[in-house]
């Protein structure tokens, strides 16, 4: 390989000093598809396909494979596009294949008028095909018929036999019937299923309850030239240079506001938000696509914030004081918005309702201070146990002028802390609403239960903290019997044992191995690499080996 590369070399020399520059132009002999550089000698190489195809044009047709020539057509079909889109353009590798393709056209031309000229050989390749079909349904029939094992007089004897020779035919002891393999033998899919679940299930179409256009869309003109743009920049010498030295710096805040600007951050968001099922539980059959991006930040310490993105995961302490809500708006004077903060999974009695964390209405642009506060902040208490938490922050824009949300809807809890006021339906909100405003941006977080949520149900709430537990069922373990497994001895003993024994030989180990006053003892650095003692059994070594890796029981090995 080196070899050739060294005479590749000295040709390309040769050929730079002996050519003149009319000769050069003549065979571009600089371009970058030119005998200079390796896209010339591929379509060199890929020639010989071409050259044997004319060689076919003497065989007879019938001997012609019509599965090959219907590849070949279709590869230099393909590739003569493809030659014409790639940067640089080849344009006699895009020869090469047209002449490919036409080769294969004509082969396959070929075979149709022989198979059509002479039916006799066309019914022998038919019969041919149909007994391999028979075949193979024959096949499948044998291997789908049910097994249905005998009576076993000695079934200690066969366990043994089975255990020590296992790979002899075990089929002695079974009796094949030739019985039919009908559909209700097979496990059932999970079409099935759902259609034994639920026979005439109602099929209802989401609807899209949001802006059905972008606010600001790029024309079509805009996306030609930045995708040009594009072109030019990928082909620039100096800028590959700098990547392949890790010395390119791109402007991360250019890149961020160039994808908010564009439908990709509209989608990406929907995509999130759909997974997590926001839509569905908030809005039931309804979904929109968030249109503007939605930028809250809660204060941290000193100047520092915490940021709220797309199901990112914060502590509860975080979030006890009102956060910084902002977003791009038209600034005009009858542009009017409502903010609405709401936790799909934290009500404490109601499974479908909700808890109404923040309510601000009739927001004249982005200037949230001078709208109207109809429900204070609250922060979120998630309670102990049970699991993380959706707060969702949903922005609506009115479709015309201020909207009297208390004559419509009802009262608002205001600054109660009560949570039967704050008891919240976003679906029942927005039906009553959706001919005044639409939905056009979201964001939200997960939050879990800390300490601080502790101190929102004493002082904040005024009640006490409630604790929840999952309920496991209890664990199934089969009815003891002799075991013919390949298994260690003690895993299968131990899953009979009570768990507050295997704990308590835990507990004492690492009691015994802990000293009050030096701690804990020192691990060598690789313990699966200390030999064991002779003459230790298998199940022993086995179990030495979960201890090293604190795996089973041994989980709550602190060291």
């Amino acid at each position: 390989m080196f070899i050739l590369s060294d005479v590749y070399r000295l040709l390309v020399g040769i050929g730079d000093r002996v050519l003149s520059p009319s000769m050069k132009q003549l065979v571009k002999w600089e371009h970058p598809a030119g005998p200079k550089y390796v896209h010339f000698w591929s379509p060199v190489m890929k020639s010989s396909l071409v050259v044997a195809g004319l060689g076919d044009m003497m065989r007879p047709a019938d001997k012609l494979s019509l599965n090959q020539s219907i590849s070949l057509a279709a590869t230099g079909l393909i590739w003569s596009r493809y030659c014409m889109v790639i940067i640089p353009k080849n344009y006699f590798l895009g020869l090469v294949n047209f002449c490919l393709g036409l080769t294969g056209l004509q082969q396959i031309a070929r075979i149709a008028h022989h198979r059509y000229t002479h039916p006799d050989q066309m019914s022998m390749i038919l019969r041919k095909n149909l007994f391999k079909l028979i075949t193979s349904i024959q096949i499948e029939f044998i291997r789908h018929h049910r097994v249905i094992p005998m009576p076993d007089p000695m079934p200690y004897t066969t366990a043994i036999w089975r255990k020590r020779f296992p790979f002899r035919n075990k089929t002695q002891f079974e009796v094949t019937h030739d019985e039919v393999y009908t559909k209700d033998m097979q496990l059932k899919t999970l079409d099935e299923r759902r259609q034994e679940f639920d026979p005439q299930p109602i099929r209802v179409d989401k609807v899209n309850i949001g802006f059905l256009h972008p606010i600001n869309p790029v024309s079509k003109s805009e996306n030609r030239e930045r995708f040009q743009h594009y072109a030019k920049q990928r082909d620039r010498a100096d800028l590959k240079r700098l990547h392949y030295d890790g010395a390119l710096r791109l402007p991360l805040d250019e890149v961020r506001e160039d994808w908010l600007s564009s439908n990709i951050f509209s989608n990406n968001l929907y995509a999130i938000a759909n997974h997590y099922g926001l839509f569905d539980d908030l809005f039931k059959h309804g979904y929109f696509y968030p249109r503007i991006p939605l930028n809250i930040n809660y204060p941290y310490e000193n100047e520092q914030v915490t940021p709220v993105y797309s199901g990112n995961r914060l502590y509860a302490k975080d979030a006890r004081e009102k956060p910084q809500v902002e977003w791009k708006s038209s600034g005009k004077s009858d542009e009017f918005y409502t903010l609405v903060f709401t936790n799909p999974d934290g009500h404490l009695k109601e499974d479908d309702a909700e808890v109404l964390h923040w309510f601000v209405g009739n927001i004249p642009g982005n200037q949230i201070d001078q709208g109207e506060t109809l429900c204070s902040y609250l922060p979120p208490f998630p309670p102990n146990g049970s699991g993380w938490h959706r707060c969702v922050f949903l922005l609506y824009k009115h479709r015309r002028g201020r909207i009297n949300f208390s004559e419509i809807y009802g009262s608002f809890p205001g600054n109660s802390v009560s949570l039967e006021k704050r008891t919240f339906h976003t679906y029942d909100f927005f039906d009553k609403f959706c001919s005044q405003l639409r939905p056009i941006s979201l964001a939200f977080f997960q939050v879990a239960w800390d300490a601080s949520v502790k101190d929102v149900f004493h002082n904040t709430l005024g009640m006490k903290e409630p604790r929840y537990e999952f309920d496991f069922e209890p664990r199934y373990v089969p009815p003891q019997q002799f075991s013919v497994e390949m298994a260690p001895f003690h895993t299968y003993l131990e899953q009979y044992r009570d768990r507050k024994d295997v704990n308590e030989e835990v507990i004492k180990h690492y009691l015994s191995m802990t000293c009050p006053f030096n701690g804990y003892p020192n691990i060598p650095k690789y313990p699966l690499a200390i030999p064991n003692e002779k003459w230790v059994p298998d199940w022993y070594k086995y179990e030495l080996a979960k201890y090293h890796k604190r795996q089973g029981k041994w989980k709550m090995m602190p060291f």
